[in-house]
């Protein structure tokens, strides 16, 4: 279920942002899903090396957590970066959860 969100939202994003300029659309440019599920020191670490260039590269567009309310949620909304939960509960297993 992740990974069929992960492509779904990937092809919405670009069928949804073409508008953006042709250097975000090209082959060059990575768009970057962060999985978090706390505080998101690690996020963080890449929101700031993404600000000041070290990933030149590569956008971050879209954090996604299994838990509601973790901090990393916020970093990602203070940055104007869209977030979505997708909660572990509501599937009966790992492997349904993670497809």
């Amino acid at each position: 279920m992740v990974k069929e969100y992960l492509e779904k939202t990937r092809d919405e994003f670009l069928d949804t942002k073409c508008n953006l300029s042709e250097k975000l659309v090209s082959a060059e440019n990575h768009y970057a899903f962060v999985l978090v599920s706390g505080g998101g020191t690690n996020l963080q670490a890449l929101i700031d090396a993404q600000k000041n260039g070290l990933i030149s590269n590569g956008t971050i567009t879209c954090v996604i957590s299994s838990k509601e309310n973790v901090y990393a949620l916020e970093r990602a909304k203070q940055n104007q970066i869209a977030t979505r939960v997708i909660p572990r509960k509501e599937y009966p297993d790992v492997a349904t959860y993670t497809k």
